[in-house]
């Protein structure tokens, strides 16, 4: 769509933002719900019945049982996310087209759009040197984060 009033909600720029976040969300609940499922699939059933048996309560069980068993699978969810930060644009490009002046732009987006926008091949060793000096910052970051939340994170003992 070239033209913001056949949008509607999608070209104002407050409510589509919302609407893009929470479509994003809504895209994403399916595999995370999955990841979790298995996630908590691995914690031994003996461990809740014997918590049960000790008198805990449901808030209990899930801080102190459900929540350690499943946070290497909430480290992989974050990591997931962050390491999309840059490459989530399907879902823009789906809604917005072309279009420059979409209220929810991505790098991904952005850089996706300018390869199918450009005429000539001009454009490409730029947004290819983006790309990489993005991989290169967004790197040790990412693997940092890692680290931190894997020492700071409970421990199942």
């Amino acid at each position: 769509l070239e033209n913001p009033e056949l949008g509607g909600v999608l070209y104002k720029i407050p409510q589509g933002f919302y609407v893009q976040l929470l479509w994003m969300i809504l895209m994403s609940f399916g595999s995370s719900l999955l990841l979790f499922l298995g996630g908590m699939s691995y914690i031994d059933a003996s461990v809740v019945e014997y918590a049960q048996v000790d008198g805990v309560n449901a808030l209990q069980e899930l801080i102190h049982i459900i929540l350690p068993g499943v946070y290497t699978t909430f480290v992989t969810v974050i990591i997931i996310a962050l390491t999309t930060t840059f490459s989530a644009q399907g879902y823009l490009f789906n809604f917005y087209g072309l279009y420059s002046e979409a209220p929810f732009r991505t790098v991904g987006y952005y850089i996706y759009t300018n390869v199918l926008a450009s005429k000539d091949a001009t454009k490409y060793p730029y947004i290819s040197a983006m790309g990489l000096l993005l991989t290169i910052v967004w790197t040790p970051i990412v693997i940092g984060l890692r680290k931190a939340m894997e020492k700071l994170g409970p421990s199942e003992e």
